[in-house]
């Protein structure tokens, strides 16, 4: 499904990370049709690997929270590390309400600068996932569309 002019017509570079490559493919193809730029990872490790060869050339990297490997809080803190102008947007099977304290925790909080600015909730439809990518950018990261 094509929105538009979703993000005001800005073309920018996503992440998707998941374990789950059906998850992956819905995403991508979202995202691709509207024009958006799209890059994928596993899991955590490949995550990590990818932002650290080539610093804030991601944009917005959409994280799932339930993967083998890495915990979201390390990726998150070397995501910050690395690539401290790369947003993150978590990806849950789970209600944002229903994750773990120390999940909602690692949220976004700008006297940490800590990057994650939002929740999408699987499974992802189109609008959902637009709306909630679009919602995310007009409340903690405006710098993206300007």
């Amino acid at each position: 499904m094509k929105e538009k002019q979703f993000l005001g017509g800005k073309k920018l570079k996503f992440m998707i990370v998941d374990d789950d490559p059906s998850v992956r493919e819905v995403i991508v193809e979202i995202l691709k049709v509207n024009n958006q730029e799209v890059i994928e990872a596993i899991d955590g490790n490949s995550c990590v690997r990818q932002i650290s060869a080539k610093p804030n050339s991601v944009n917005i990297i959409l994280l799932d929270i339930r993967m083998p490997g890495l915990l979201p809080k390390e990726v998150i803190r070397l995501i910050r590390t690395n690539s401290p102008k790369t947003y993150v947007i978590y990806l849950t099977s789970v209600k944002a309400y229903e994750t773990s304290e120390e999940d909602i925790k690692m949220g976004w909080k700008p006297e940490l600068s800590l990057p994650v600015i939002g929740f999408i909730e699987k499974p992802v439809t189109a609008t959902k996932l637009l709306t909630s990518i679009q919602e995310a950018i007009n409340m903690y990261a405006k710098d993206l569309i300007k």
